[in-house]
């Protein structure tokens, strides 16, 4: 069975030198880097799946939440030793989203499902697979929020992994969702946790095809590829990418990337 999900799609659309070095897992494993920026994403992902998975709305405050927020933080605190980096700016900024999230969003919601990896076949020989952050039944459908710990709104936000995500719960969104009758994914959204705005895309049928279709190109692309990867070798493309990969001593256009791979930037954002 051949697995794609929206983070091996973008990989490989970024450079197919970085795809088949992930991979393999030796090299995966090898030179795996640690990034403080993804760990604090990580520990407010946590943080709301556990709000919402293990406490009854009438449970859920503010005070909670940070407590929350703090045990995570602590239980992470060999991976932020691991990454190095300004950890207590990192703290104090990821906290801010927190109480912003309080102040603002609906703690006593009651989420159809909250964070896991999620799969649904494409065809009898490819499956999708994707990490939903959560999906709340509204109006006779299924909302679909990617939450986003980014400091930096992208000027143009581009829904093909949340689309890609509303695919694969409309595939079996009555075992995922224990739900009665025909229940679709109607809107998809990220939800920018520094400013806690949403950007929201309609779904419809046509949007699926396209979508499913897109992924399919892409997987037909990838298979292409590796077909002639001992004749040719794969593609290193360099640039934003090589800001956030773990492969760079070993790329064969490393001097190059590792321009890239400047810490400070604002691609460590990228959450």
């Amino acid at each position: 069975m051949f697995e794609i999900s929206p983070y091996t799609f973008r990989m490989f659309s970024d450079c197919p030198q970085q795809y088949f070095f992930y991979q393999q897992k030796d090299l995966r494993l090898k030179y795996k880097k640690t990034r403080i920026y993804f760990v604090a994403g990580s520990v407010v992902h946590s943080t709301l799946k556990n709000l919402f998975s293990a406490y009854q709305p009438e449970e859920r405050d503010k005070e909670t939440l940070l407590g929350l927020f703090q045990n995570e933080w602590k239980k992470n605190s060999l991976n932020f030793q691991k990454a190095g980096g300004d950890e207590q700016l990192y703290f104090q900024r990821m906290r801010d989203q927190i109480m912003l999230f309080a102040k603002v969003q609906d703690l006593k919601a009651t989420p159809a499902l909250t964070e896991d990896y999620y799969e649904a076949p494409l065809t009898e020989g490819v499956l999708l697979r994707g990490k939903i952050d959560r999906a709340d039944r509204v109006n006779g459908g299924i909302l679909i929020i990617d939450y986003k710990t980014n400091k930096l709104i992208p000027e143009n936000q581009d829904p093909l992994q949340l689309y890609a995500y509303a695919l694969i719960l409309n595939e079996n969104a009555k075992q995922r969702l224990n739900l009665d009758g025909d229940i679709k994914v109607t809107q998809v959204n990220y939800l920018y946790l520094a400013t806690s705005d949403f950007y929201s895309f309609e779904v419809n049928e046509e949007i699926m095809e396209k979508t499913k279709q897109i992924f399919l190109d892409k997987v037909e692309e990838i298979r292409n590829a590796a077909d002639s990867l001992y004749q040719k070798g794969a593609e290193a493309r360099v640039g934003k990418q090589c800001s956030f990969c773990d492969f760079t001593e070993i790329c064969p256009r490393k001097n190059e990337a590792l321009a890239f791979a400047k810490p400070g930037s604002d691609l460590e954002e990228l959450t």
